[in-house]
């Protein structure tokens, strides 16, 4: 029994393997939460989950106890909400509706350094930008963790694009990032999300390291190259299983497995993204656009593109440009 000021507080501390003793933590203090329901003057707080290195850093969990039923606004509501602040009279208010998280977690900054730091094996920069993250959420006391949930997501779908195109493919860099941000919301404060989301990082790290030094990895982003400078040409799964030196049923499957699609569904998609761009920023006519993409009928293009997007060319043209007047 610890005493905060006239407050009582109970420290529990589970020990084992860390993915079992998170769930028994969590768990241990939903059980917590409605044994004190009914009590006013108990406050309730969870430490970082984390391993305790030091009496000292338990210490300065348990003062985050300070805070009024914290965990309980967040159970009933979905919200985090920070050390100090009281959950007291919480309403939809703006808040809730914070329109600044889409910025915080698509900041173009922020997704290049993060993506260089993983590139660069630099654990410590992407941790860093990481809490950064949380940390402006916290600043900005956006309350509704669904709205961080839908950010963060956004955030890691721009990381994907880039890891991949240096050997972390898509399916590895969402699967492992949307599981750990699942379990670090499950953390009351953004100080304690972001700290468990440090581990979670340090252990993405890891994982990507080891497969970019696959050499069979490094053949499918070999091939990822190849297709990219030549998007106007010729690509044939051939050629390029040849090219790795594996029969075109392996390579076909592998190419699935390491970028997260079919090797015909890949290419076609880059091309339309290639098009996408040359719709935007140039005045080429649709049928150079589509040669310029490697299709050689543009009445199949226009078909290809509509069913990918939704519109046709010319269509995406215009509201594109509409949309930077």
């Amino acid at each position: 029994m610890v005493r905060l000021g006239d407050r009582p507080a109970l420290a529990a501390v589970v020990t084992g393997p860390k993915g079992r003793t998170m769930a028994m933590a969590h768990q241990l203090f939903q059980q917590f939460d409605r044994m004190v329901a009914a009590h006013d003057r108990v406050a309730l707080t969870a430490a970082a989950g984390r391993s305790v290195g030091a009496v000292a850093e338990l210490k300065r969990s348990t003062m985050s106890a300070e805070s009024t039923l914290q965990h309980r606004c967040y159970l009933g509501l979905r919200r985090l909400i920070e050390p100090l602040e009281s959950c007291d009279g919480q309403t939809d208010d703006a808040a809730d509706t914070f329109e600044g998280v889409g910025e915080t977690f698509e900041d173009a900054a922020s997704v290049a350094q993060f993506s260089e730091a993983v590139i660069n094996a630099d654990s410590s920069g992407a941790e860093a930008t990481v809490r950064r993250l949380f940390i402006r959420c916290g600043d900005a006391r956006v309350s509704d963790s669904r709205l961080v949930e839908n950010g963060f997501r956004a955030f890691v779908d721009h990381v994907s694009a880039r890891l991949n195109l240096h050997g972390i493919p898509v399916e590895l860099t969402r699967r492992q990032l949307y599981g750990a941000l699942d379990r670090v919301l499950a953390w009351p404060t953004y100080d304690l999300a972001g700290e468990a989301m440090a581990d979670e990082i340090a252990l993405f790290m890891r994982q990507a390291r080891e497969y970019r030094h696959d050499p069979r990895n490094a053949s499918i982003m070999d091939a990822v190259d190849v297709i990219s400078r030549n998007l106007a040409g010729e690509i044939s799964l051939e050629s390029l299983a040849e090219r790795a030196q594996m029969s075109t049923s392996y390579f076909s499957r592998l190419f699935k497995h390491v970028v997260g699609e079919k090797f015909k569904d890949y290419v076609i998609n880059q091309r339309i993204e290639l098009a996408k761009q040359l719709l935007r920023d140039t005045s080429d006519k649709v049928y150079a656009v589509a040669e310029a993409v490697g299709f050689r009928d543009h009445h199949y293009f226009s078909d290809v593109f509509k069913r990918k997007t939704g519109i046709t060319p010319v269509e995406y043209r215009h509201r594109s440009r509409e949309g930077e007047q």
